[in-house]
C-alpha cells in the first residue's frame, strides 16, 4: 500500500482530486513555492475537491524557496537532517535551515 503521495510545484486539482479518491489511507502532501501559491492552491482545492481538506500543502516562508534554489547546481550533493517540515541541511556546500509552513 502507499503510504505517502508528494507533489512538487505546479500539480493539478484533478490529479489531487484522483489521488485522494484512489489512495484513501495515503497521507497528501504538495509542496508550492511561495505562500500565495499554496494559499491559492488551498483555496481552489477546498472549493472543487471533496477530499480536499486531508490533503497537506507546505510551503517555504518568505524568501526561503529562493535560497534553496540557489543552492541548486546541476549535480546536487544533500546531507544533514530532516524532519516532517523541518530541515537542517548542507546543499553543495551550503548551509541551509528551514521550517515550512502549513496552509
Amino acid at each position: 500500500d502507499i503510504t505517502l503521495w508528494l507533489e512538487c510545484g505546479e500539480v493539478s486539482i484533478n490529479k489531487i482530486d484522483k489521488i485522494a479518491r484512489r489512495l484513501p489511507r495515503a497521507r497528501v502532501v504538495v509542496l508550492k513555492a511561495t505562500l500565495a501559491q499554496a494559499k491559492r492552491f488551498r483555496e481552489t482545492l477546498e472549493e472543487e475537491v471533496r477530499q480536499g481538506a486531508r490533503v497537506e500543502i507546505w510551503t517555504w516562508p518568505s524568501g526561503g524557496f529562493e535560497t534553496w534554489m540557489k543552492a541548486m547546481d546541476e549535480k546536487t550533493e544533500i546531507f544533514g537532517e530532516a524532519h516532517e517540515k523541518s530541515f537542517n541541511l548542507v546543499v553543495n556546500d551550503v548551509a541551509y535551515a528551514v521550517d515550512l509552513v502549513e496552509v
